[in-house]
């Protein structure tokens, strides 16, 4: 199914995302950014395959559903692939986004609370700008510890606060409010610049939750980190 044929489901007027946007400009953003999320998924899993391997996957908000599609046709179907997102909308999103979709579960839940799965039960655990949302990110990490398998690894992607585009964007921002250019996704952008937390930050926190980094890497916003469970 290609990207055209999602059509955006049925929304309370009004509906914004935490950053600020309708959710139909959300989804009209996001549906145009397929191809790179998929470029994304085959990233993470030849990631997953160096540092562990694969197995149950879980998604600590998934949004729009597009990268566990981009996921669901990289594994094999037997692999069970789990979403968690606290807005009911999103859920409804990604749930026609992986529409057909074998072995495919969606749960609308707070990835701040304990999260629904055994100990030791996920063989993969991915947060795609996720924990710039989060109030309480140690937690999270404390739960993260709790359901990977020993050998399991967590692909963590965020936003860098210290790389050179996001100072520039920082440095820029309040130059584009003040000429009012009508980018609505860069307020979103600088809302969750600020809200980001720095590698040193993510490493300690981790180390407190019994979590380690073992590969680190820099995209143009991004960090990417790969933690696995102390030994």
């Amino acid at each position: 199914m290609t990207d055209r044929e999602h059509p955006a489901p049925p929304q309370p007027a009004g509906a914004i995302t935490e950053e600020g946007l309708s959710h139909e400009y959300y989804w009209r953003h996001m549906r145009r950014r397929g191809r790179a999320t998929r470029r994304t998924a085959r990233e993470i899993l030849a990631l997953v395959r160096r540092f562990g391997r694969p197995g149950p996957l879980l998604e600590l908000g998934v949004g729009l559903g597009f990268l566990l599609r981009g996921l669901r046709d990289q594994l094999p179907p037997a692999t069970p692939l789990y979403g968690l997102d606290l807005d009911p909308l999103m859920i409804d999103y990604a749930r026609q986004v992986t529409a057909g979709l074998a072995n495919v579960h969606l749960l609308v839940a707070d990835v701040r609370a304990p999260l629904p799965f055994a100990d030791a039960s996920q063989q993969t655990v991915c947060l795609e700008h996720t924990v710039h949302h989060l109030d309480s990110v140690d937690g999270v990490f404390r739960e993260i510890a709790r359901v990977l398998a020993p050998d399991g690894v967590c692909v963590l992607i965020d936003f860098d606060p210290r790389c050179w585009w996001s100072r520039v964007f920082l440095f820029g921002y309040p130059w584009i409010k003040r000429m009012r250019i009508p980018w609505p996704i860069a307020e979103a952008v600088y809302r969750s610049l600020r809200r980001s937390l720095s590698f040193a930050e993510l490493e300690r926190l981790a180390a407190a939750a019994g979590l380690r980094v073992v590969h680190r890497a820099r995209r143009r916003l991004d960090h990417l980190l790969i933690l696995a469970r102390n030994s």
